[in-house]
């Protein structure tokens, strides 16, 4: 409920005690209230110079809703995911989720990474490999992790060729791979 909440999906509401009837559902679509100075302010941000926008608050408070708000007024492409407390020790647990969404917006992207960047990239987006094909080559530690992470910064260019926004909510629980992932995608994704 709260994904489609947050996705501004249409809610199936239904009256009495008895169970929902899908076919005679009304939908109802919630209003955004109560933030409009927010909204405004990082709206305005983000459509000039801003790079970074950072929404903090206490859990419940409305970020997710007040970022979903951001990217449907922004005329951007976007890219968003969430950082799962779980998750915190896995490495590329939200930069996972942020390429998945990525590669969806452009399959086509993984046949035009370098073939090393590929195969280092296909072990943390293994759709990759449904793509194109991927030649069995041994690759050192060292240089898997920076094939991967060169691979992941131009996954996200070719999704967002000019630029787009990326939304990264619940940060506090990313893993040290998926921060250093957005550092440089901050830093090398031209108009992100």
């Amino acid at each position: 409920l709260q994904g489609r909440v947050i996705r501004h999906e249409a809610i199936a509401v239904s009256g009495g005690s008895s169970p929902p009837n899908p076919s005679a559902a009304s939908s109802v679509s919630l209003s955004f209230v109560g933030r409009d100075a927010e909204l405004a302010a990082l709206v305005a941000s983000l459509d000039s110079d801003g790079r970074v926008a950072v929404v903090a608050g206490r859990s419940g408070s409305g970020k997710s809703r007040l970022l979903a708000e951001v990217a449907a007024r922004l005329a951007r492409p976007t890219i968003a995911a969430r950082a799962f407390a779980p998750e915190r020790d896995e490495p590329w647990g939200l930069a996972r989720s942020l390429l998945r969404e990525a590669f969806m917006l452009d399959p086509e992207a993984a046949s035009r990474l370098p073939a090393r960047a590929a195969i280092a990239l296909a072990d943390i987006v293994p759709d990759i490999e449904q793509f194109r094909e991927l030649p069995s080559v041994a690759i050192d530690p060292a240089s898997h992790r920076v094939l991967a992470f060169h691979g992941a910064v131009r996954l996200l260019s070719a999704a967002l060729p000019d630029g787009g926004l990326l939304i990264a909510d619940d940060l506090q629980w990313a893993d040290a791979s998926s921060l250093e992932f957005l550092r440089l995608a901050e830093r090398e994704v031209a108009g992100l």
